[in-house]
C-alpha cells in the first residue's frame, strides 16, 4: 500500500527496553528534538514492523474478518490492565481506612503498622498511576490497530471493484468509511472492557459497604445510581440547546 519511498527513521520503541517501554523512555528523543526545533515530517518515526497496515490487513483477513479473534491478545492485555487497576484502586482507600484507624485514641496499631499501611498506599497509587498510563496508551495504539486493518481492507475492496461498480459508489462514502466511521474504534477500545469490569466492582464495593456500614452504605449505592440517569437527562436537554 505505500506509494512513497519511506524515509529512514527507524522507531525506537521497536528496540526498546521493557523499562523504557514501561516508562515511555523511547519518546525522551523526539521531546528533545522538538525543544531545540519545530517538528516537521521528517521528524516523524517510521510506523513500529507490527503496525504496518499491510500487516494488519492480512492478519485480519486471517481470521474471516472477525475482530475480536483477530485482536483478542490485545483486548485480553487491556483488560487485564484494567482488573489490575480496579484492584489497586479499591485496596487504597482499605489501606486508608487502616492508617487513619492508628490515630484512635482505643487503636491497637503500631508505629511499625501506620508506616506499613502508609508505604502501601503509596505503592498503590503508583502502580495506579503506571497502569493507568498503560491503558490509555495501549487502548489507543490497539484502537489505531484496528482503524488500520479495517482501512487496509478497505482499500483492498475498492482495488477489486469492477468499473461499474465503482461508478455506482459514491466516492464520498469511502472517504466517509476511512475518515469518520472507523476513528470510532479509538474510542470504543477505551471503553469496551468497563462494560463488564464496572458491574463487578460495583457488587464488590456493595458488599464492602454493606459490611462497612450496613444499610447506610447501600442507600449511598443507590443514591449514586439514582442521580446517574438524571444527570445523563440534564445533559442530554443542555446538549440539545
Amino acid at each position: 500500500m505505500d506509494i512513497t519511498k519511506e524515509a529512514v527513521n527507524p522507531n525506537p520503541r521497536d528496540k526498546s527496553t521493557p523499562l523504557g517501554l514501561l516508562f515511555f523512555t523511547y519518546t525522551f528523543g523526539i521531546f528533545k528534538r522538538g525543544y531545540s526545533k519545530v517538528l516537521d515530517v521528517d521528524d516523524l518515526y517510521n510506523p513500529i514492523k507490527s503496525d504496518r497496515s499491510m500487516l494488519l490487513g492480512d492478519r485480519l483477513e486471517s481470521y474471516s474478518l472477525n475482530l475480536s479473534e483477530t485482536f483478542w491478545p490485545e483486548l485480553t492485555i487491556l483488560g487485564i490492565t484494567l482488573v489490575l487497576m480496579q484492584v489497586f484502586s479499591l485496596i487504597q482507600p482499605m489501606m486508608l481506612g487502616q492508617l487513619l484507624a492508628y490515630f484512635r485514641a482505643d487503636t491497637g496499631l503500631t508505629k511499625q503498622d501506620a508506616f506499613l499501611y502508609a508505604g502501601a498506599i503509596s505503592v498503590c497509587t503508583f502502580l495506579n498511576a503506571l497502569l493507568s498510563n498503560q491503558y490509555i496508551m495501549g487502548a489507543f495504539h490497539y484502537g489505531m490497530k484496528i482503524r488500520a486493518a479495517c482501512c487496509a481492507l478497505v482499500y483492498r475492496k475498492s482495488l477489486r471493484l469492477s468499473k461499474t461498480a465503482l461508478g455506482e459508489t459514491a466516492s464520498g462514502k469511502i472517504v466517509n468509511l476511512l475518515s469518520n466511521d472507523v476513528s470510532r474504534f479509538d474510542m470504543v477500545i477505551i471503553f469496551v472492557h468497563h462494560m463488564w469490569v464496572a458491574p463487578v466492582v460495583t457488587m464488590i464495593i456493595t458488599y464492602l459497604m454493606w459490611v462497612d456500614s450496613g444499610w447506610a452504605g447501600i442507600f449511598g449505592i443507590g443514591t449514586v445510581f439514582i442521580v446517574v440517569p438524571i444527570q445523563g437527562k440534564f445533559s442530554l436537554l443542555a446538549g440539545s440547546k
